[in-house]
């Protein structure tokens, strides 16, 4: 627990960009998901949540690209994070 709250406390200190969370996370998620697509050993059920995960990637890039940037706040509208 402690070093999570580490984790978080060190991305809220620094300039953390929504925009850059949501351009990495559908890479690991594609990854992840890619993975187990590529070794073939998933079936049924277990491959179509897969290939939706791979699908939803593509979605959640495109919210990363279109939605985040219009609604990134400017420089001067950043406020301290207080937890």
């Amino acid at each position: 627990m402690y070093f999570w709250k580490e984790v978080f406390l060190l991305i809220f200190k620094t300039n953390f960009s929504r925009l850059n969370f949501y351009s990495v996370l559908p890479v690991v998620i594609y990854a992840g998901a890619g993975y187990f697509d590529q070794i073939g050993e998933p079936n049924g059920w277990k491959l179509v949540v897969i290939r939706i995960l791979i699908a939803g990637t593509a979605l959640l890039s495109y919210v990363g690209i279109t939605w985040v940037r219009k609604n990134e706040p400017k420089e001067e509208d950043e406020k301290e994070l207080v937890i």
